[in-house]
């Protein structure tokens, strides 16, 4: 009998979400955030369209979605507790992701405004000068439990991101990779990981809660349009969300 594993982030919990481009690593991201109890944030640097469909309607409500591409838009946007969206989708200006310490201005100051809050970066390496972060990442992984904000990593470069990153994180997801260099980054945090990695076919991928033996390694996770399913979670009553008020 297949055991069920809950791989939901709870609040304040940090994750990491690594993945080569096409092997499930986004859609992943949308169902993690679809499932979170709190008002998301999703710094969404390629304009992924499965982010604009996180939302749903339900019977009580329907939750609502707003993207922003300034940073005084996503100020406003944090500040309007009453009537602001469940989810923010954050999506920059070439200019501002040329900046990696710019960019970081904006996730520190989402630590600054912020409590009860989830935070999505993807393609977390744009915000590194070398493999050095700057003040509003680091601020998120190492303090950002302390005032209830979940902070979920993704990048299809875990080998370029701040040791921070990893060794901060509560819960890993682990989809296909090809550089050896990314698997060797991992196998130093996750036990049983093998330095030159591990073949993983489009959707599958490995899980990994901290302090727990070894991986676990999890069936496809295949995209469907309902991203109420999957497979490996186990099910619970959906909390309702806006606990944000």
């Amino acid at each position: 009998m297949a055991r069920l594993i809950d791989i939901r982030l709870k609040p304040g919990e940090r994750g990491l979400l690594v993945g080569q481009s096409g092997s499930g690593k986004t859609y992943a991201a949308a169902w993690l955030l679809r499932h979170d109890s709190q008002r998301c944030v999703i710094l969404d640097t390629k304009t992924e369209p499965v982010f604009e469909h996180i939302a749903a309607k339900r019977e009580d409500y329907e939750e609502t979605t707003k993207i922003v591409e300034t940073r005084a838009e996503l100020t406003r946007e944090l500040r309007d507790r009453k009537k602001g969206a469940d989810y923010i989708i954050v999506r920059p200006s070439v200019s501002v992701l040329a900046d990696p310490f710019e960019l970081d201005a904006w996730l520190l100051e989402i630590y600054n405004e912020n409590k009860s809050i989830t935070v999505f970066i993807d393609e977390a390496y744009q915000l590194h000068k070398g493999s050095q972060a700057g003040p509003g990442l680091i601020a998120l992984l190492t303090r950002g439990r302390a005032r209830g904000i979940t902070t979920l990593v993704g990048t299809q470069r875990p080998a370029w991101l701040t040791r921070f990153a990893l060794t901060e994180s509560n819960r890993f997801y682990m989809f296909r990779l090809v550089d050896v260099k990314d698997w060797a980054r991992l196998s130093d945090v996750i036990p049983g990981i093998p330095k030159d990695g591990i073949p993983l076919k489009r959707y599958e991928y490995l899980y990994y809660k901290m302090g727990d033996d070894s991986y676990t390694h999890m069936a496809p996770l295949p995209p469907v349009a309902d991203l109420s399913w999957t497979p490996q979670a186990e099910t619970e009553p959906d909390e309702p969300r806006r606990k944000w008020f």
